[in-house]
């Protein structure tokens, strides 16, 4: 059982598709996020693409988010530099996730090594 509160997000995406900040519920702050390459791999019934960025704290990388799309199904993956901890996070399809705020929900925690 998880007795931890869930964590939820909200991904902000520009006009090329490429998520451009990512606030996390709770707090003040957006966070800015930095594109850093795409992968397409084809196969299977549909193709599978997925999308690296950097997240920045103060001016320093602070983590990483892979942003996996697959047919209808998104989901993100959130790996911190210093703790070196994952997290994953599914998109909540009753919270309007394709409206102007995309929203994930936490679902996994597991430990990941750089």
């Amino acid at each position: 059982m998880d007795d931890k509160p869930k964590v939820i997000i909200w991904i902000a995406f520009g006009e090329d598709n490429r998520a451009i900040k990512i606030k996390y519920k709770g707090q003040k702050d957006v966070l800015r996020l930095a594109y850093v390459k795409e992968d397409f791999r084809k196969g299977g019934v549909y193709p599978i693409i997925k999308k690296y960025y950097h997240e920045f704290l103060s001016g320093k990388l602070n983590g990483t988010y892979i942003l996996t799309h697959s047919g209808i199904w998104d989901y993100v993956e959130y790996t911190g530099i210093e703790s070196e901890k994952s997290f994953n996070f599914t998109i909540l399809h009753e919270e309007n996730p394709y409206g102007k705020s995309p929203c994930f929900d936490k679902y996994i925690q597991t430990n990941y090594s750089l």
